[in-house]
């Protein structure tokens, strides 16, 4: 996802990033590594996709992490 930062990356590029360390790592891609533009919509399919007893962690910046408070 992309915070709210004009110093942002766009989340294809990050995506596209993981995809050449994990070819160069000749490591897999994680099956549920997804790509969302807005935070907030990155959240609701981590609970859509978290069971009871799963934890959710959302690491980043400060900004990603105070563009959250407000869904948390």
């Amino acid at each position: 996802t992309q915070t709210p930062s004009e110093r942002a990356y766009p989340p294809q590029m990050l995506l596209d990033c993981a995809h050449k360390w994990t070819a160069r790592m000749h490591s897999p891609l994680p099956k549920a590594m997804e790509v969302y533009p807005h935070p907030q919509d990155a959240f609701q399919q981590a609970l859509a996709l978290a069971g009871e007893h799963d934890l959710i962690l959302v690491t980043g910046s400060f900004y990603l992490v105070g563009s959250m408070k407000p869904f948390l």
